[in-house]
């Protein structure tokens, strides 16, 4: 196999068209839906700590994003979340 060693195609981001561009904070609805999976018990063993960290990681993002926006007290809460997850004492969605 051979490598060529120049890009031959041309990458764009940030779209109008985007769900991201018209709908903020996405991650939001992506931790309200792995929390909702979670709590359902339709995953366990591997799959279950494949989506804790999943979901450690998301609200993580969504937390640097919100404090980065002066939303700090609202990042706390999702860190709290975070860690109540990582423990198992975890209780209602946020938001």
């Amino acid at each position: 196999m051979l490598l060529v060693a120049e890009p031959l195609t041309v990458k764009h981001g940030g779209h109008s068209d985007q769900l991201s561009e018209r709908t903020p904070a996405l991650d939001r609805y992506r931790i309200r839906a792995l929390e909702k999976l979670l709590r359902s018990g339709a995953v366990e063993g591997e799959d279950r700590r494949a989506a804790l960290g999943t979901l450690a990681a998301r609200i993580g993002i969504y937390a640097a994003g919100a404090r980065k926006r002066g939303r700090a007290e609202e990042a706390d809460a999702y860190l709290m979340r975070r860690r109540a997850w990582l423990t198992g004492a975890h209780g209602e969605a946020i938001g």
